[in-house]
């Protein structure tokens, strides 16, 4: 994977996720003796989708597993921008077929908004895709305004749909932070969000201009890749 293995390793190992570490460095040894350029391996990709067929979003697709597996495949040769290094670290996916309410039930969040109404101010895929993106700690503490006014000509806020699915990737990111989606608004122009209350996720909206040294504003980079082609 073009993302060195012992970044990531250590991420998910700073939040206890010490298999996941060690089948990131297993993966990465093994592609260092086949001798090839170092992609992202493939049971971690296979992890992620995992987690979306554990909540059922290929039945809600009337797919197989099968079929849902080929639609979210990564093209071959995806590697990191080089300029997305050390900012953008994570490769996840995003189901764009599944309306966000329905993301919501599926993965048991509670929702205080009316996400029907909510804008993406980031434009998103109507189909599955995967983007480059963090934990939302970066712009800790800052108000989602204040992070936008920070962002580099390659970033953009991160829209609520790729807010749930770092969430339902990395839950453990969310145990002592709520995030914004710096990339979506609500019909009074609050930021969506995404929280645990009392160790449930919730779903709510804040002012842009809200500052709290708990929340972080999710972005990602610019560039998106379409899954499944």
């Amino acid at each position: 994977m073009s993302v060195p293995a012992e970044r990531l390793a250590e991420l998910a190992e700073r939040y206890g996720m010490v298999d996941y570490a060690n089948d990131l460095r297993e993966a990465a040894r093994r592609n260092r003796e086949r001798g090839g350029l170092e992609k992202f391996p493939h049971p971690v990709w296979k992890r992620k989708i995992d987690n979306f067929i554990d909540l059922g979003f290929h039945s809600e697709l009337g797919q197989s597993e099968i079929e849902y597996r080929r639609s979210l495949a990564l093209p071959e040769g995806v590697v990191q921008p080089e300029a997305y290094k050390g900012r953008f670290d994570l490769l996840i996916p995003v189901e764009g077929r599944i309306p966000l309410k329905r993301q919501y039930e599926l993965a048991g969040i509670r929702e205080w908004i009316d996400t029907g109404k909510i804008t993406n101010i980031t434009p998103i895929l109507d189909g599955p895709f995967a983007i480059w993106t963090h934990d939302a700690r970066r712009y800790r503490p800052y108000s989602v305004e204040q992070a936008i006014k920070q962002f580099k000509d390659d970033e953009v806020g991160s829209p609520q749909i790729e807010v749930i699915a770092l969430y339902l990737q990395y839950p453990e990111f969310f145990r002592d932070q709520g995030v914004a989606a710096a990339g979506s608004r609500d019909e009074c122009d609050r930021a969506p969000e995404l929280y645990m209350f009392a160790g449930e996720p919730e779903a709510n909206a804040s002012w842009i201009g809200h500052r709290d040294q708990r929340w972080g504003a999710l972005s990602r980079g610019k560039e998106i890749i379409n899954l499944g082609a």
